[in-house]
């Protein structure tokens, strides 16, 4: 979306696919691009039996159809550029594009040495490097991420170029939205916060174990597939830890500007956006 905000309108059309209908940025991405698409609708807005459809559906996509028919059937094939801005199916999907013309990039966010979780997508190694030759450029997002994924796909290391994610914060006016940075008592206990989504990669577990017993107050931002499990470990925190969950929040700003310290506890990081926020508002990060 930061890289949709930058786009010259005027000069370039551009057409956004998604797999799914959801997330917490659809709604954003319908805004800033003139068409946009998708292959599934949101499940969330969904009743049973359409969910139970959803997900067969789902799972044909994704392990059944092959590339070529699902580019084919979904993806307008008259652009001069073709992106897949993340790795795994998007890059599997467009790596069988039949449009000729366009160059291709693809984006990687990941570090393919720690956490490689790509090689569930496709059948095997080999199957994986195939589809990243059909790429003019890969993008990394840092210098450890490009090393890692030349130690893996050495075949395809002169593909590799670096872009790093850009951070846009709010103008000052409308930083905090309207929340003051909030004057600390005496008794202050100290607040802790994270951002990230709620998916193993970023270990939000290994920081509740590291605050049990602590007196701190611990701010969680986001949302995943791991928060009914969360949930269920911070009740067994105890009361002197004291712990929020605040779910997604589209400008997480104030909140990390009201606290005394960010961690991110991920396993692994190749460039990590919400650290450099935290940097920009000027608190602490350990991580």
């Amino acid at each position: 979306l930061n890289y949709l905000s930058l786009i010259d309108k005027e000069r370039y059309e551009v057409t956004v696919c998604s797999i799914s209908d959801s997330g917490p940025y659809a709604a954003e991405a319908r805004q800033k691009a003139e068409h946009y698409r998708f292959v599934l609708p949101n499940p969330k807005k969904l009743r049973r039996v359409s969910r139970w459809i959803y997900a067969v559906r789902y799972h044909i996509i994704y392990y059944w159809l092959s590339p070529k028919y699902i580019y084919k059937t979904f993806i307008p094939s008259h652009h001069d550029v073709e992106i897949a801005f993340i790795e795994g199916f998007c890059t599997k999907i467009l790596a069988a594009s039949t449009n000729k013309r366009a160059k291709k990039l693809c984006w990687v966010h990941c570090n393919m040495l720690k956490h490689h979780w790509t090689d569930s997508i496709y059948r095997s190694h080999e199957a994986e490097l195939r589809a990243y030759q059909q790429y003019h450029h890969i993008i990394t997002v840092s210098e450890e991420a490009k090393e890692a994924f030349a130690e893996v796909f050495p075949v395809v290391s002169h593909l590799l170029r670096i872009i790093y994610n850009p951070i846009f914060l709010p103008s000052l006016d409308n930083y905090y939205l309207g929340n003051a940075v909030q004057a600390k008592s005496a008794d202050h206990i100290l607040r802790i916060v994270t951002v990230g989504r709620l998916e193993p990669p970023k270990s939000i577990d290994r920081l509740l174990n590291a605050v049990q017993g602590l007196p701190v107050e611990l701010q969680i931002v986001g949302d995943g597939s791991l928060r009914d499990k969360l949930c269920n470990e911070i009740e067994a925190l105890g009361e002197q830890t004291q712990v929020q969950m605040l779910g997604f929040l589209s400008n997480p700003y104030s909140v990390m500007a009201n606290a005394d310290l960010y961690v991110c506890s991920s396993l692994s990081e190749a460039y990590s956006s919400s650290v450099q926020e935290a940097v920009l508002v000027g608190i602490p990060v350990l991580t």
